[in-house]
């Protein structure tokens, strides 16, 4: 796996993606078009400590999960405000909620950090969380995203790789290095319109790189976007 820089002059797709800087430069919810990472937009402040997030299946609603009040909800995305749903309950207090991918079917996936990563499913409607499994070698697996195919993927922040996850046990396995010493909060998504993986990566000290992951080298175009679903973006 590799990932493109921002540095990468514009290109691709102008769908609007949205991402959440958590504190260091600001406390803002922004959008960008995928191609122009630098042109973000302000949508409004909001300074929750929001690691998860991802938009259900319709590419209408964008949930989110606060890390520290345990609480499930949706962005306001002309505002940027969070609408609580439920107080999440399944996952132990302890644990970091690092990461949500929601499929094709509309099923909610979340990855919990506590001893190793643990995969659950979640009800939207409840925040009830169900564990899949557990990998106890990926402590550090600080988001996940699932494409059309029901394929997913981490990024585990400690060996900076990117993983395929096993959505039927939780179990990991290396598809190759990012090439960037990321640490803190992470995120990723797929553009469902192509089968691209984004990934912003970051550093630390307020340096961010963003750009797409190449998952495998011997997965052609065709295949890429041979099932395509709605962009989630």
């Amino acid at each position: 796996a590799e990932a493109v820089p921002s540095s990468v002059p514009p290109q691709g797709p102008t769908d609007t993606a949205f991402a959440q800087d958590i504190g260091f430069v600001s406390d803002n919810f922004v959008s960008h078009d995928l191609n122009d990472f630098p042109g973000q937009t302000v949508v409004g402040p909001n300074a929750q400590p929001i690691f998860a997030m991802d938009f259900d299946e319709t590419a209408t609603t964008l949930y989110a999960i606060d890390n520290t009040t345990r609480e499930l909800g949706t962005y306001n995305l002309a505002t940027g405000a969070f609408n609580l749903i439920a107080v999440v309950s399944g996952i132990p207090v302890a644990d970091n909620i690092s990461g949500m991918t929601i499929a094709a079917d509309g099923t909610a996936y979340v990855s919990g950090l506590g001893v190793g990563m643990t995969l659950y499913t979640m009800d939207l409607g409840t925040a009830v969380a169900t564990p899949i499994g557990t990998d106890a070698a990926r402590g550090l697996m600080i988001d996940i995203a699932i494409n059309c195919e029901d394929e997913m993927f981490g990024h585990d922040i400690s060996a900076d790789m990117i993983y395929s996850i096993d959505i039927a046990t939780g179990l990991a396995t290396p598809v190759g290095p990012t090439g960037v010493d990321s640490n803190f909060a992470q995120g990723m998504d797929f553009d469902n319109s192509d089968g691209t993986l984004y990934a912003y990566t970051y550093q630390g000290g307020g340096a961010n790189q963003y750009g797409t992951i190449n998952l495998a080298t011997d997965r052609s175009e065709e295949r890429r976007v041979g099932k395509e679903c709605r962009s989630r973006w």
